[in-house]
């Protein structure tokens, strides 16, 4: 049996905590900004645009999510109700809105293209952890 070292047991548990939480952090805002919308949206047919109609940037797209990272979701959430647009309070700051998309605009291998990097890394994030853990 080879010896491990306190080094690649380091590597082998930060590995899977790097790739977990780059999905975390990295997930939402570049599918919103490279096409629109998440995979969820895709399915409920909505799509991410700036108040002017023009498509969101990177730097947009992260203001978005300040809450999800700051676990203020509620806070943020409370903001429908009370806004003409029925923004959250961080579509608000960041000049967004999600609009129902028309029928023509829709790509028919889109949702499928948008879960394909979720289809690869789950599984393999999963059975790292899990052959980490059974160890």
């Amino acid at each position: 049996m080879a010896y491990v070292t306190a080094e690649i047991r380091t590597v082998a548990w930060l590995l899977p905590a790097l790739s977990a939480f780059g999905l975390f952090g990295l997930y939402f805002p570049l599918f919103e900004y490279r096409f629109g919308k998440t995979p969820f949206k895709q399915v409920m047919r909505l799509r991410v645009m700036r108040e002017s109609h023009a498509p969101i940037g990177l730097g947009i797209a992260f203001v978005r999510r300040l809450s999800l990272y700051l676990e203020l979701l509620w806070l943020d959430g409370l903001f429908v109700f009370f806004t003409d647009k029925r923004q959250r309070a961080l579509d608000v700051v960041a000049r967004t809105i999600v609009v129902e998309e028309p029928e023509e605009r829709r790509h028919p291998m889109a949702g499928v293209l948008c879960l394909t990097p979720w289809m690869i890394l789950v599984p393999i994030i999963f059975w790292a952890v899990v052959f980490e853990f059974l160890r």
